[in-house]
């Protein structure tokens, strides 16, 4: 389990899938996920502040923070390293995480995220 903070506007860089599920509570913002059995057949989910996605094993995923102000929090909880070295023992050959080949380079666009001001951020020592 890991809370995250997501910069405004900004998603994931790739859809992926694995074959755990994966359990996203809402702590702030508002964003779309698309989930779907083939990359490119996903539906658009929307979530806001307390609700909860959950996306079935293996389905294809990506996640997005829809305010261009404001930063998204989630938590996110997935399967236990246990639970994953079972099921890669379990499902061998099959792959426990996948991207499409053609999602492996980053776009040239990218530019990274602009925080907002009111945002304190970590700093390391």
């Amino acid at each position: 389990m890991v809370v995250g903070e997501f910069a405004p506007g900004r998603g994931q860089k790739f859809i992926h899938r694995h074959p755990g599920e994966a359990w996203l509570y809402v702590l702030e913002g508002h964003g779309h996920s698309i989930v779907g059995t083939e990359p490119d057949k996903c539906e658009v989910h929307p979530w806001k502040k307390g609700d909860t996605i959950i996306v079935d094993h293996f389905l294809w995923r990506q996640h997005f923070y829809d305010d261009p102000k404001r930063t998204a929090k989630l938590v996110r909880m997935h399967i236990f390293d246990s639970l994953l070295d079972t099921m890669r023992a379990l499902c061998y050959p099959l792959v426990l995480f996948e991207e499409p080949p053609d999602s492996l380079t980053a776009p040239e666009s990218q530019i990274p995220p602009e925080w907002p001001d009111e945002t304190p951020r970590p700093t390391w020592p």
